[in-house]
């Protein structure tokens, strides 16, 4: 199902991490979690070794970092290795957001995908990359 069947901006977790990080592992147990909870969530992987250029434009300090874009927009950025409940806490926001965006599309003309959202896509080839 993708945004226009469900008519619902999508919620994309965007987790910028690196292979030698120990707590991007163990968030990454707690994404897949995520993922099985919330089935129109989508996770794409950036491996920040891999994609310099993508981390420089997403101003990343430091691995795990989840940016969380709803409609492409960045809506939250959480830090470290965080705790499955402030993970869902961070996702049911984000929803809530898409159904601010859906009452208010007069206000947001744009929710399409954002310019940068088609950056990582592009860098990425537009397809989920694997967890892990």
């Amino acid at each position: 199902m993708n945004e226009a069947e469900t008519n619902e901006p999508s919620i994309v977790l965007l987790k910028f991490a690196a292979s030698w990080c120990g707590p991007c592992k163990l968030l990454s147990n707690n994404l897949q979690k995520i993922l099985i909870e919330y089935p129109l969530v989508t996770l794409q992987e950036i491996d920040i070794d891999d994609h310099p250029e993508l981390a420089k434009r997403y101003a990343i300090k430091s691995v795990p970092t989840l940016v969380i874009e709803v409609a492409g927009n960045e809506v939250n950025r959480l830090i470290g290795a965080v705790k499955i409940d402030s993970l869902r806490h961070a996702v049911q926001l984000a929803h809530k957001g898409t159904e601010t965006l859906l009452e208010s599309k007069d206000h947001f003309p744009a929710l399409n995908t954002s310019r940068r959202q088609g950056q990582a896509n592009q860098v990425m080839g537009n397809h989920m990359l694997p967890t892990g």
